[in-house]
Formats: structure tokens, C-alpha cells, sequence
């Protein structure tokens, strides 16, 4: 028998996606040059390590959702689209 799955957390998915969404601005300002003095290899290590980091994050939670809408409803929020 399947254990039972627990609820997908909206307020953690939206919270997810705002973190991405955030680090993956930052990434934009760095490659443009528009954010200050020249980024520290540091600094791009730490902005990629948190956009993969959030993406899987995220990636996990569609996993422990139902296959079918969490796609969807991830894709409606990031503006990129359901999965074909």
C-alpha cells in the first residue's frame, strides 16, 4: 500500500519561486554589469549555487505534488508554461 501524500504547501511553492525569481534577477544585473563593482567569482558561485538550489527545490515539491497539475500551476505562476 502507498503511503499517503501530504498536501502541497502554497505558501512554500509561492515563497520558493519568489527566492528564484530573486537570484535569478541578480544573475540578469551581474551579466549586464549593472550592479556595482565587478561580481567576485564568489559571488557568481553563490547566485548559480542558490538558482540551482531553488530550482530543485522546486523541482522536488512537483515531484511530491500530483504529476498532473502541479506542472500547470507552477507554470501559470513563473509565466514559463506546463511541460509538454
Amino acid at each position: 500500500m502507498r503511503a499517503a501524500q501530504s498536501p502541497l504547501d502554497v505558501e512554500k511553492v509561492l515563497l520558493a519561486i519568489d527566492e528564484l525569481r530573486r537570484w535569478e534577477e541578480r544573475r540578469a544585473e551581474l551579466s549586464r554589469g549593472t550592479g556595482g563593482p565587478e561580481p567576485s567569482p564568489a559571488e557568481w558561485a553563490r547566485v548559480r549555487q542558490q538558482i540551482l538550489y531553488y530550482g530543485g527545490l522546486l523541482q522536488d515539491m512537483k515531484r511530491r505534488a500530483h504529476p498532473d497539475s502541479v506542472p500547470r500551476f507552477i507554470g501559470r505562476l513563473t509565466g514559463r508554461g506546463a511541460p509538454r
